[in-house]
This record gives C-alpha cells, structure tokens and sequence, in this order.
C-alpha cells in the first residue's frame, strides 16, 4: 500500500493514500451537491468552469476548498456563516 507522498506507476504523487478511497469518494459527493446548492462553493465552481477548467478539476478544487474551510472552522472554533443571511 502506498503511502502519502510515494509515486505512483507512472511517477506522479499520489494525491492520497489508496486506503482513503472511502474519504475522497464521500468528500467527492458531498463538494458535488455544495457546488449545486452552497453560494460560497457554487461561485466558486462557477468561476473555476468559466476560466476552462474541466469539470473534474473543479471539483477537486471545491474538495480543497471545503477542506480549508471545515479545518478553519475547527482551528477557530466556529460555525459555518451562511453568506446570505449575514447580509439582512
């Protein structure tokens, strides 16, 4: 089993150990449903397609961005803020 950091077959890095198979897939369908329905991801997804980039690679991006902003929440001890309601 590789780990974190280890080349792959064909030389390139392993994003994330084979093992974490279940994490990407869940984390994978839950950044497809926030770039449909979260203003934040869904700008965000909107932008990276209208700049070209195929959908895969914006989606990956937005499990990033969910990512820094869940381990943001965590480090700072806060709830997600809905854009929207904290304009009214």
């Amino acid at each position: 089993m590789a780990s974190l950091g280890e080349h792959g077959a064909h030389g390139e890095a392993d994003a994330l150990p084979a093992a974490d198979g279940d994490v990407r897939s869940s984390l994978y369908m839950a950044a497809l449903s926030a770039s449909r329905s979260n203003p934040v991801i869904k700008d965000f997804y909107s932008r990276l397609i209208e700049a070209g980039k195929p959908h895969k690679v914006a989606i990956t991006a937005c499990m990033r961005k969910m990512l820094v902003i869940l381990n943001s929440m965590i480090k700072n001890m806060t709830y997600w803020q809905d854009p929207i309601t904290e304009k009214c």
